[in-house]
């Protein structure tokens, strides 16, 4: 096999591999399900509710459907800007980002990449930036 054949054969295997493990499938919806979302500024908690939805929505269709959201498309996919809850927005503060924890879990993927399960508990925490 000459040499640009053996190049080419590991730029499409590695092409594939990327696909494969890069593109995680949505899964089908669910049936309705309850969750629970906390909302926390700097200083005190906002809000504390219960909510139904379909699950296996993403975190970011819940947002969607019962806050009010300024949110960035990127690559990676949507990114939280600010989020409105009890009459106050949180996330517009210089300096300040707003964490999402998963079941008391620091968040280890974005709201357009988890999939609710029946009984998760969403907290979005004002938080300071760090360098």
């Amino acid at each position: 096999m000459s040499k640009f054949k053996k190049v080419l054969s590991v730029v499409v295997l590695a092409f594939v591999l990327f696909l494969a493990v890069g593109c995680d499938k949505k899964p089908e919806k669910g049936e309705m399900v309850e969750v629970v979302v906390i909302v926390e500024s700097k200083d005190e908690e906002l809000s504390n509710k219960t909510h139904q939805i379909e699950e296996f929505s993403s975190v970011f269709e819940l947002l969607q459907k019962y806050y009010t959201i300024t949110f960035t498309r990127s690559s990676f996919g949507p990114y939280l800007n600010t989020l409105k809850a009890a009459n106050k927005v949180i996330g517009e503060e210089e300096g300040y980002y707003i964490a999402l924890y998963i079941n008391d879990e620091y968040a280890q993927v974005g709201i357009g990449a988890y999939y609710v399960n029946k009984g998760d508990t969403f907290k979005f925490v004002e938080e300071a930036i760090t360098w």
